[in-house]
């Protein structure tokens, strides 16, 4: 299971606690509640059931900067591990399934709570021991086996006192009515967590939905933000009950998507866009010169819809001249990028700067090399799938100035400087794959 403890202002606590034997492994992280990311993670060990609550409180201390106190009782002696050849079997500990958290005033006002004593249920896992009880998302713990909890740190520890298969008794606070659940523990169900890395997302696969359980920052777009504790119900007006009907719809959604979330017990609707990307792919371009030369390429992008200051894009593609020289030409600017609301494409207007290169042999022109600089304007659509993005541009390639050096037939060195204005309109489509 897991469990939250507000520390400061938008950090919090969460963590598990295992046991091995005799001896409890508490495991503590410090999550960044705005970016979503891990702070801080660290590992205590307590050797008997007075030990485990100091223990995990002079854990949190200690990753907090607070002074720790030191434990009651002896440590033992580490002794080196022996496998056996046949293993005992051991009861597994009890799990509740539920991702829970302390009652902040955020999620009070989410959830209408005017309690702040008790641990919050944000989803449960499905075939847990908190599915099979009906736990609800939105319940608050108040109390277990008799014990009054005041955070999500008490029921943490109490649960890691159980073993699969005793009989607990519940005491819920649901809808502002108290009544008491009896249940059996079970095991630890594996709940399975899906990174939706396109749009900076993390989630939890629960009973009641996709549980969003972490944030990276640069995510959103438009004035609706989604936050740690909202519960996924529709990507772009689609349902699902499965994690590959999630798998689908993220997929499907393209570069942005609108999200149907529960936030507490109120609907919410929310926008993500893909964060920062660097988009790496090939392409096959028309260049509009002379033969209408055929002129694979590759390109270079750099997209962040949350600070367009650092979007970038280069592009270098080469061919065969009609002429029989070969051509190079290397593109550098800037894409502005406009997400329209059908959310599945972009339109791109790019604006930069070109240098195009000559050399070769031909009859007359013996290791011929010449350059030309200029600017390209032009303009695209890009259709996306996933990571993969298809693109389809065409625009207007200027050439302004040009140097060229060759040995002539007499075999004298040549030289030539051109300023005429020279105009071809490429055209090229391509892929991109975007990390």
């Amino acid at each position: 299971m897991q469990m939250g403890q507000l520390l400061g202002v938008n950090k919090m606590f969460t963590g598990s606690i295992g046991k091995v034997g005799t001896t409890y492994v508490i495991n503590l992280k410090i999550i960044n509640v705005e970016s979503g990311k891990i702070d801080r993670a660290e590992a205590e060990m307590a050797y008997s059931e007075d030990q485990l609550l100091p223990a995990t409180q002079n854990l949190a201390k200690k990753m907090a900067g607070l002074a720790t106190q030191p434990l009651a009782g002896q440590q033992p002696q580490a002794k080196t591990f022996v496998e056996p050849q046949q293993p005992e079997k051991i009861t597994p500990p009890g799990s509740l399934g539920a991702n829970i958290t302390s009652i902040t005033d955020n999620f009070a006002r989410s959830f209408g709570l005017s309690v702040r004593d008790g641990a919050l249920v944000l989803g449960v896992v499905k075939e847990s021991t908190a599915d099979k009880a009906q736990v609800k998302k939105g319940d608050v713990i108040t109390g277990f086996n008799g014990t009054e909890i005041k955070s999500s740190f008490n029921l943490i520890s109490l649960i890691s006192k159980t073993l699969a298969g005793d009989n607990v008794k519940l005491k819920v606070l649901r809808g502002g009515k108290e009544i008491t659940i009896e249940t059996v523990m079970q095991k630890a169900v594996s709940s399975e967590e899906v990174s939706c890395d396109f749009f900076g997302l993390t989630v939890l696969d629960t009973r009641d939905g996709f549980l969003i359980t972490g944030i990276k920052k640069g995510t959103f777009d438009g004035n609706s933000e989604v936050e740690v504790g909202d519960m996924i119900k529709e990507i772009n007006g689609q349902e699902f009950n499965y994690i590959a009907d999630f798998y689908s719809a993220i997929t499907m959604a393209g570069s942005s998507a609108g999200l149907l979330v529960e936030r507490g017990n109120a609907p919410v609707k929310a926008t993500v866009s893909m964060i920062e990307k660097i988009g790496i792919g090939a392409y096959w371009a028309l260049t509009g010169m002379s033969g209408g030369s055929l002129a694979p390429g590759f390109t270079l992008c750099n997209y962040a819809p949350d600070d367009p200051g650092n979007n970038m894009e280069m592009d270098f593609r080469f061919w065969k001249s009609a002429s029989g020289l070969n051509d190079m030409e290397l593109i550098l600017g800037y894409p502005f990028v406009f997400v329209y609301p059908i959310k599945t494409y972009t339109v791109t207007l790019f604006l930069g700067g070109n240098c195009r290169m000559e050399f070769g042999d031909i009859p007359g022109f013996s290791d011929y090399f010449g350059t030309d600089i200029g600017f390209l304007a032009k303009s695209g659509v890009e259709f996306f799938a996933g990571p993969a993005g298809f693109f389809f541009e065409g625009g207007v390639d200027v050439i302004m100035l040009g140097l060229a050096n060759w040995t002539d037939a007499a075999n004298k060195d040549q030289k030539t400087l051109r300023s005429t204005i020279d105009v071809y309109f490429p055209i090229s489509a391509g892929v991109r794959f975007y990390f």
